[in-house]
């Protein structure tokens, strides 16, 4: 190196770590035939690598990987690897996958953790003490963007028009037995086929349904459709039913590749449930949920189209999905599932970019297979029809009831009112009420709300409440 003071120059000489020694040209044309000094610290004396890395091509990373490795030197060898891509122009994100691959293949594998671990600070070092051999910015992301630039974009393109948006995460919930995975497969053979579903228009797609959740009865509920429809199921509606779990990364990475080359461009995905996807998560924290979230995110982004996921109901079934608060906050649509005493319903609890709070009807039709069980036992199966909205089983009743829907209804009227919440309408409900005791005000007036809203006499949606 001493006889080489180009390269001396550009030696990284704040790190004393051999294996991040490394010549780290920028690549610009006065400059391009150094490329070929990037050094090889494999042994203990360097000598120059005498086959160039071209820093000015898209050149993979998987094309300059060292060979798997023991413990004791696999961080070194990582660090290596990962310099090499850095110099090559690569950025964390187009590197990790090929890193998390070469550390699954080392004795013992190397942690997910592990890896991201070593990529992101050798980014991050080599950032701050090379800032002239970061990559050419033409490679970077452009963040700012004008309003010109916005109206360029692409309308709103919708798989299911006003349910299902051909891009992003959502899920469809409910409480055990509402009917979510019979809606949630029908769902998926509206779009496979491309007939409308509950009456909205649908572009047909192709579907890989997930069925990690009662999986062995996927084949009835399957053959119930088709008995029903008279037709067989399509072929571009493809079936998981191996166990595969969101917090094993290389195999998550493998299924979304899979779908991504058997599917194409567009594809929609549904996971029959959360829960079972995730088996070992805590759904109750965001560091566990956030994890879901990413691997649902990087599905999406890899088929460029929609991941719904089939999830359950939190104990107090008011309150919406069971887990942390930054899923629903995360989900671009939510398809909440309810089953009253005289209907099954759902509705759109959120949407990003269609209208809220509309339901509909559904029932489940028993289906008999033609096939009998060792028993003689007629097997049968369910399908999913629309329905009918029906008035409510049960009146309004007592004061305090028609209390909070007289005080609702004056709120609503009120144009200075903005979006009323289910703590608002208990609040002024409480100071309405001919009640001396606040506290107990306030418990009648919570019960009274609670009531109507499991009665079906109030919605609530997104945390607003609205008359059914």
């Amino acid at each position: 190196m001493e006889t080489i003071p180009e390269i001396k120059s550009r030696i990284d000489s704040s790190s004393s770590d051999v294996a991040r020694c490394f010549f780290m040209p920028t690549c610009p044309k006065s400059t391009e035939s150094m490329a070929s000094f990037a050094m090889s610290f494999s042994e203990i004396y360097a000598s120059p690598i005498t086959k160039p890395i071209n820093c000015n091509t898209n050149q993979t990373n998987s094309s300059f990987a060292p060979p798997p490795t023991l413990q004791g030197n696999r961080n070194n060898l990582l660090a290596s690897y990962s310099g090499k891509a850095y110099v090559s122009g690569l950025t964390p994100q187009e590197f990790i996958e090929d890193a998390l691959q070469w550390g699954a293949k080392c004795q013992p594998p190397m942690d997910s953790e592990e890896v991201h671990s070593v990529v992101n600070s050798m980014w991050q070092t080599h950032t701050r003490n090379n800032p002239a051999a970061m990559p050419n910015v033409s490679r970077l992301t452009k963040y700012l963007r004008t309003a010109e630039d916005l109206r360029k974009d692409p309308p709103l393109e919708w798989t299911v028009r006003g349910v299902l948006p051909n891009n992003g995460i959502g899920a469809i919930y409910g409480a055990p037995s509402s009917g979510k995975t019979f809606l949630a497969l029908d769902l998926a053979f509206a779009i496979a086929t491309g007939k409308p579903w509950f009456g909205n228009p649908t572009i047909q797609r192709s579907v890989a349904y997930i069925a990690l959740e009662g999986s062995h009865g996927i084949r009835q509920r399957m053959a119930a459709w088709e008995i029903s429809n008279s037709i067989t199921t399509p072929k571009n509606l493809y079936f998981v039913t191996a166990s595969v779990s969101v917090e094993d990364d290389l195999a998550w990475r493998a299924l979304s590749k899979e779908i991504s080359n058997t599917l194409g461009d567009g594809a929609i995905v549904f996971i029959d449930t959360l829960n079972r996807a995730s088996p070992t998560a805590d759904e109750n924290t965001s560091a566990s949920m956030g994890r879901i979230i990413e691997a649902a995110k990087y599905m999406a982004s890899l088929i460029n189209g929609f991941v719904m996921f089939v999830h359950h109901a939190g104990k107090d079934s008011q309150k919406g999905l069971r887990g942390h608060s930054s899923l629903l906050a995360a989900l671009d649509t939510v398809i909440k599932v309810s089953s009253a005493t005289n209907q099954r319903v759902w509705s759109i609890e959120k949407s990003k970019d269609s209208e809220i709070g509309i339901c509909n009807a559904f029932e489940l039709k028993t289906v008999e297979l033609g096939s009998e069980d060792i028993w003689g036992i007629t097997h049968t199966s369910c399908t999913v029809s629309q329905g009918i909205l029906k008035p409510q089983s049960k009146p309004i009743k007592g004061k305090h009831q028609q209390q909070v829907i007289n005080v609702l209804t004056a709120m609503l009227l009120d144009d200075s009112s903005e979006a009323i919440t289910q703590t608002d309408l208990e609040i002024k409900v409480a100071k309405d009420l001919d009640i001396d005791d606040p506290k107990r005000a306030k418990e009648r007036a919570k019960s009274a709300v609670s009531s109507l809203i499991d009665s079906g006499h109030l919605l609530v949606t997104n945390g607003v409440i609205t008359p059914s």
